[in-house]
């Protein structure tokens, strides 16, 4: 059996499975306490992992841990590099700290990376020889799959589709990214401005938009012409079978997806349109843990 674990910017995530990265059972959630740092989320690990492993009958059945990780990492050197919503883990030896505290060994990937790797394997991705996903959330990720083999450049990380920069910044600045420009934090601040409403989010805005709001209908659109353009962007590049939508936008379904198609059909490279399908992840909640179990079941392949 494998273990994977999510560790996020809100939610700490872990489950046991098998090497196809199928969980059994029921996948463990915990809050995380953004106060408490790093330091407060290996807390949790050092209370939570023994547990899980005496439920199973003990650490030695268990065969590999995979680790998605909420932030940039160097998962040649398993090593996070920084997270952008909890303190404490710039340049931390997290697969280190995994296998000396617990004895197991572990690989570490970003979670967008594993999400990715589980949509190809497991999720809406399954058949296709190449895919790209996208997370469009709180942030915006993605990740690359050929043949199964998760690409991550140099091995700190390929695919940020959230970090092309779309759009003109200010004048000597650089351009704002796709993150900054259309991600659910980004849509939250327009949905706040917008509706008038502290507390406003994202899917608000969707709603608003759906209900006759012309204001919030700009906006939404806005975001679609700018998801649609980066992620034909990264198609003209890869010319993927298939591009996966996750994240918390994808919850909208034909409210985004039915324009987002026609946006990305209208900007990739022409001899390309109607050869790369977009389509909604598959996986929800558990993608990243799935994902983190078949890196795990990767690993132990290849010892």
């Amino acid at each position: 059996m494998f273990i994977g674990v999510e560790i996020g910017g809100t939610k700490l995530q872990i489950g046991v499975g098998d090497v196809d990265g199928h969980p059994v059972g029921d996948v463990q959630r915990l809050k995380v306490e953004p106060a408490k740092g790093a330091a407060g989320i290996r807390a949790q690990l050092t209370d939570a992992l023994p547990q899980t492993f005496a439920k199973l009958g003990g650490r030695h059945f268990i065969h590999g841990l995979g680790v998605g990780f909420g932030g940039p990492v160097d998962s040649s050197r398993g090593r996070t590099i920084t997270s952008h919503q909890i303190g404490g883990w710039g340049d931390f030896a997290l697969r280190d700290w995994f296998e000396s505290t617990f004895g197991v060994p572990t690989a570490l990937g970003n979670d967008s990376d594993l999400a990715g790797l589980a949509e190809a394997k497991c999720g809406a991705g399954r058949g296709a020889k190449t895919i790209v996903y996208s997370n469009i959330g709180s942030g915006i990720g993605g990740a690359f799959v050929r043949d199964g083999e998760l690409y991550t450049g140099q091995g700190i990380g390929a695919a940020e589709v959230g970090h092309l920069r779309i759009t003109p910044g200010e004048s000597g600045k650089p351009w704002k990214t796709l993150e900054e420009t259309a991600s659910g934090w980004a849509l939250d601040r327009t949905a706040r401005g917008l509706l008038g409403e502290p507390s406003a989010t994202a899917a608000d805005l969707a709603e608003a938009a759906r209900s006759g709001n012309l204001a919030a209908a700009q906006a939404w659109k806005q975001a679609i012409e700018f998801w649609g353009v980066a992620l034909s962007n990264v198609a003209t590049i890869l010319c993927p079978d298939r591009v996966v939508l996750g994240g918390g936008v994808a919850l909208q379904g034909d409210f985004v997806l039915a324009p987002l198609r026609e946006v990305f059909s209208r900007n990739i490279f022409p001899p390309f349109a109607g050869r790369c399908e977009l389509v909604l992840a598959e996986l929800g909640e558990t993608m990243v843990v799935q994902g983190a179990l078949l890196l795990a079941a990767g690993m132990a392949k290849k010892s």
